[in-house]
């Protein structure tokens, strides 16, 4: 029997269809997708595209300052499903990379089952969109929408997750905000890739 779920929360857009490509496992009776915005996470390493105010070479973002940075998400990922130590699935946005998560993976929410990590790594951006799960994806596509003269827009990953012999498809934005008509014409495009996939 196929099944189409459609929700629109934040930036994630969740549909589930059945899936024959996987042996059958478990599903949970009850499953917790979160969107979470991290509000820049960026680690204590000079990549060359953060915002001034997270290069750690002028003194103001530190090793420090992203300690106390992971432990605020990892507490706040934890408590939000108690009973199971976190949702089954996190899209994160505002992320400097792929390091990051899998720190916070390591560190605070290492009991939390989260074995699969994903990131989008458009060096045109100084946040990125990314994934935890406990699931293990099948798939990713990374779509960057492009518009002249502005360049790249934000990257949208495509991951299409394993859940029970079920395939989860989950589109992670993070657009620009609506201000400006420059905004606009970045959000556009970035609609167009979406509706288009």
């Amino acid at each position: 029997m196929n099944r189409i779920i459609i929700i629109f929360f934040l930036a994630v857009l969740i549909s589930c269809t059945r899936c024959s490509n996987f042996p059958e496992e478990p599903s949970p009776e009850t499953l917790t997708v979160m969107s979470f915005n991290a509000e820049n996470l960026f680690d204590s390493v000079k990549q060359g595209n953060e915002y001034p105010e997270y290069n750690p070479e002028n003194g103001r973002w530190n090793d420090r300052n992203y300690t106390d940075k992971l432990l605020q998400v990892g507490r706040t990922i934890r408590d939000s499903v108690p009973e199971e130590k976190g949702p089954h699935i996190i899209a994160f946005q505002e992320i400097e990379n792929k390091n990051v998560l899998n720190e916070l993976t390591k560190g605070l929410l290492r009991e939390s089952g989260y074995k699969y990590v994903i990131a989008s790594d458009n060096r045109d951006s100084a946040v990125n969109t990314g994934f935890i799960s406990r699931f293990p994806c099948a798939y990713t596509k990374y779509h960057t929408p492009y518009i002249a003269p502005y360049g790249s827009m934000r990257t949208i990953i495509e991951a299409a997750f394993d859940i029970g012999g079920q395939q989860l498809i989950i589109f992670n934005n993070h657009w620009k905000s609506k201000i400006g008509e420059e905004s606009e014409l970045q959000r556009k495009a970035s609609a167009h890739t979406l509706i288009t996939r």
